[in-house]
């Protein structure tokens, strides 16, 4: 079991991408525009492609916070607007 799933209901409503293929493939999936349960989609990222607005407001929350970021090999990187 999975997050208090049956096998069944964890293979239909339990999802997992690591290239932005597969999450639109997710995406585009219509049982999930009007799910009957928890949905769970485990998007898996490289650590610099982190959303910057994520790492600005987890980096708020302290230095000590910051300096554990930095530490993982996380960098605050600012966007440029042009």
């Amino acid at each position: 079991m999975q997050f208090g799933m049956s096998r069944n209901a964890a293979e239909e409503h339990v999802f997992k991408a690591s290239t932005l293929g597969e999450v639109e493939q997710v995406f585009a999936n219509t049982k999930l525009q009007n799910p009957d349960m928890l949905v769970i989609i485990e998007v898996i990222i490289d650590a610099m492609y982190a959303p910057w607005r994520m790492l600005q407001t987890i980096a708020l929350r302290g230095p000590e916070m910051a300096k554990e970021m930095e530490e993982g090999g996380f960098k605050l990187i600012t966007p440029t607007t042009k």
